[in-house]
């Protein structure tokens, strides 16, 4: 079967595209570029919905997790992880300890993973929602959605990709 191509959307960021991911729950697509920025749009028009403005280096890797936590997570070669919700709110920042390559979701384990120079950090997830935010001041302030589980060296250079099996299973490519 032919991939038949629905939607371009041309000039979406002033420097090349690294990664995207699909929120079926919104209906949404979300890019990262060079340019340092993660925008996300609508899937039927193109039209851009947000831009998310954190990251200071190359947005490498996005992940749409809807289960059990309706959160994007992206990483950049700034070193750092963000958690964002699914309306653009950035509700945390992790620090890596050096470039981010790549994340992937296992869904068995409810854990985020992320590769870069040679290893994989595994963080478990310590919140399943945001819903529990009542005040205003816990939905303004930085609340601690994932947590640092451990980290396994992969390879001998940089972890390039990384997928997860339903069994929980995890394959990684550098």
């Amino acid at each position: 079967m032919a991939m038949k191509a629905t939607l371009c959307i041309n000039d979406a960021h002033h420097l090349e595209v690294e990664c995207c991911c699909y929120n079926h729950d919104r209906n949404e697509i979300f890019t990262g570029s060079r340019d340092c920025l993660i925008k996300a749009w609508d899937i039927e028009s193109g039209r851009q919905l947000r831009v998310q403005q954190q990251h200071t280096n190359w947005v490498m890797g996005l992940i749409y997790v809807s289960e059990p936590v309706k959160m994007l997570f992206s990483c950049s070669l700034d070193g750092n992880i963000l958690v964002w919700n699914e309306r653009g709110r950035l509700l945390q920042v992790i620090e890596y300890g050096g470039p981010v390559y790549c994340l992937a979701w296992d869904g068995k384990q409810r854990q985020l993973l992320a590769g870069g120079r040679g290893a994989v950090q595994v963080f478990k997830v310590l919140r399943p929602s945001t819903n529990y935010m009542q005040t205003d001041s816990e939905r303004k302030s930085m609340v601690k959605f994932l947590e640092f589980n451990y980290c396994t060296i992969a390879h001998d250079d940089t972890v390039q990709a990384i997928c997860c099996s339903s069994k929980g299973k995890v394959f990684t490519t550098g």
